[in-house]
């Protein structure tokens, strides 16, 4: 599924950017996650 591959993407995005001490980075990597999720979690759901 390419949706798992995305969020490995920013996992490891999010990853790079705490051990570089790029917390603004991580952070945005963050919202980026929560993005997404929601975006595949609405896919999941039937329209109203």
């Amino acid at each position: 599924m390419s949706g798992d591959r995305t969020m490995d993407k920013i996992i490891a995005a999010f990853a790079e950017a705490v051990a570089a001490g790029e917390l603004e980075k991580a952070e945005g990597w963050l919202a980026v996650a929560s993005f997404a999720q929601e975006r595949t979690l609405g896919a999941d759901r039937p329209a109203r």
